[in-house]
């Protein structure tokens, strides 16, 4: 692998590894075309143009002398959408070397296209059309509603810059319709809407499912493809507004703007008094970060450098888990003190000084804590209630608090040695343990009001605990330590004892990554046979309805990571992080 050294806006350094087919090739050679694909297309078609010595100092690609913006660049190959009003003529490239021309022209045919392809509610576009009529009158309609108007020129091609509505919903639904005016033809454009996308083990209730991710679907998953790699960032990440927060180089947490090119671009970078390893949250505007002893509350979009709007110490010997937040309130459970904290979210209550320090507003103390809490948020219908995978008194269970911190109940002991975190649905909640006695990995499914025990299920497999479980469509999934996949009904299969519905083929041990799932893909972190790179593991997707037998192959494999990894999908974009590394796969 290369690695490049790119200074970014802080005066800090981040440290590229892109993946060798990315690599620019450092060369004082002129550029050269061998041939580019597809050979024709209208407006916004990405052409890929092959050659050498693409990796140079002052890159320029134009279409017919229009400049266009490349989406990629390695020293082999250029990828590029065509611009707007680029005419039918030969492609350029040129460095501070030299130019080199196409030996063919590009042929501009009829089509319209949005740039970018998708947007946030309000964000300025460009829509360009190509291979029209000259000089015809065209009317736009966003979603049946008057968009404005524009004319051809003497090509057949027209570009304007507008607003896109603030109200509009997040979605692909969304259909931009331009009309000639005189052949009354409707040429029909798709412009997706982004949002604060819901993504894995963001949610309060820990489901592990990204349920408004749409762009990737079993159909195109195995088109993803790596788009960057970026070191020192140690944590898993967060997206909220575009933008990703996470854990960063030694004892920071950071705003990065998710999908600038060729890697993310820092916002803003904060101070921390150790290491943050978990993920943060991010709520109302305030992202809320942990290091090994204390809670941060950072203004989202500061100017300038952040400041903590609050902070809260959790005690000398903490080890927390990534916080929740939910009703106002921020959920850190510890698993070296064995507590869970429960701070107000908008730092008042119990929170006073200068600089502004928190105590917590209620606590409940147990042995041991195993993981993040879930919450059956009141915001989301629930009932407010917090579930927490514990030991106590020699006893593991899940016990429950209510949003006030009365003790709500627990479970019957469950027969393990360790327990994942826990994560509520449907009524449910779904528990994963593992006994290190007869080496016996299970998953528990147990009603949310009672806590009893509905079902469980037959060996896991694996030499150690299996993972924190995904939760989506009636079912539910959790992978072994062995790197084997496993889809249960979530409503379980009528007798006390479930085996899968299906099982992914083991491509190796899986570690501690729980899987993702969205829009009918479920992703999981495994180890791959022949995979290029000995210290990492592969992202594999499946298809989450499974394949009509016991045992299902991969659908794709979106990207490669640390073994410390954890998926987030996201906005058509594939991110794991380990090994301090975040790779990023996008469609």
């Amino acid at each position: 692998m290369s690695k490049w050294r790119v200074l970014l806006g802080l005066s800090v350094v981040v440290t590229l590894l892109i993946a060798p087919s990315a690599a620019l090739a450092a060369s004082t050679s002129p550029p050269t075309i061998a041939g580019f694909s597809p050979k024709s297309g209208p407006v916004g078609t990405t052409v890929k143009i092959n050659g050498k010595h693409f990796g140079a100092p002052g890159l320029q690609v134009s279409f017919g002398g229009t400049m266009a913006t490349p989406d990629s660049v390695s020293g082999t190959q250029i990828v590029v959408r065509l611009p707007p009003l680029a005419p039918t003529g030969k492609i350029q490239v040129k460095t501070r070397y030299g130019t080199a021309t196409s030996a063919a022209s590009f042929r501009v045919t009829k089509g319209i296209a949005s740039f970018p392809k998708g947007a946030w509610a309000g964000q300025d576009i460009t829509i360009a059309a190509s291979g029209m009529p000259a000089f015809h009158d065209f009317t736009l309609k966003l979603d049946g509603q008057s968009f404005g108007g524009v004319a051809t020129n003497a090509n057949g091609q027209f570009s304007l810059l507008r607003t896109l509505p603030g109200d509009l919903t997040i979605g692909p639904e969304h259909v931009l319709v331009a009309l000639d005016s005189i052949t009354h033809v409707q040429f029909p454009l798709h412009v997706p809407i982004f949002g604060n996308w819901p993504q894995a083990r963001d949610d309060p209730s820990q489901t592990g499912n990204g349920a408004a991710e749409f762009l990737i679907n079993t159909s195109n998953v195995a088109k993803v493809h790596q788009i960057y790699a970026t070191s020192v960032l140690s944590s898993p990440p967060v997206e909220d507004g575009g933008n990703l927060y996470l854990g960063y180089f030694g004892n920071a947490v950071a705003q990065f703007q998710a999908w600038a090119k060729p890697y993310p671009k820092i916002g803003w970078a904060a101070s921390t008094d150790g290491p943050v390893t978990r993920s943060p949250a991010v709520a109302a505007g305030v992202v809320y970060a942990v290091s090994d002893d204390r809670l941060y509350a950072l203004p989202e979009n500061p100017s300038g450098t952040p400041v903590p709007l609050w902070t809260a110490i959790l005690g000398d010997a903490a080890h927390p888990f990534a916080p929740v937040v939910a009703d106002g309130h921020v959920y850190v459970a510890d698993g070296g003190l064995g507590l869970l904290q429960v701070f107000d979210a908008n730092g008042v209550t119990n929170c006073s000084g200068a600089p502004v320090v928190c105590t917590p507003l209620w606590f409940s103390s147990f042995t041991t804590v195993f993981g993040a809490p879930a919450v059956d948020a009141k915001s989301d219908g629930g009932t407010g209630d917090v579930y927490l995978s514990v030991r106590n008194n020699g006893i593991n269970k899940v016990a429950v608090r209510t949003a006030a911190g009365a003790n709500a109940g627990s479970s019957a002991a469950l027969a393990t040695t360790s327990l994942s975190g826990p994560a509520v649905a449907g009524g449910r909640v779904f528990v994963s343990g593992w006994s290190a006695g007869s080496s016996t990995a299970t998953l528990y499914a147990l009603d949310a009001s009672t806590e009893a025990l509905q079902w469980n299920s037959s060996d896991l497999g694996g030499s150690a605990g299996p993972t924190a479980v995904a939760v989506g469509n009636g079912h539910v999934f959790d992978q072994s330590s062995d790197g084997t996949l496993e889809a249960f009904k979530s409503s379980g299969c009528g007798v006390a004892t479930c085996g899968p519905l299906w099982s992914g083929v083991n491509y190796g041990p899986g570690g501690t990554t729980p899987p993702t799932l969205a829009n009918g893909v479920v992703y999981s972190a495994a180890g791959s046979s022949g995979f290029p790179y000995a210290d990492l593991v592969a992202v594999h997707a499946f298809d989450a309805n499974g394949c009509g037998s016991a045992t299902c192959g991969e659908i794709g494999v979106p990207n490669y990571t640390g073994t410390d990894s954890e998926i987030v999908v996201v906005a058509g974009t594939v991110l794991g992080q380990g090994h301090n590394t975040l790779s990023a796969s996008a469609l």
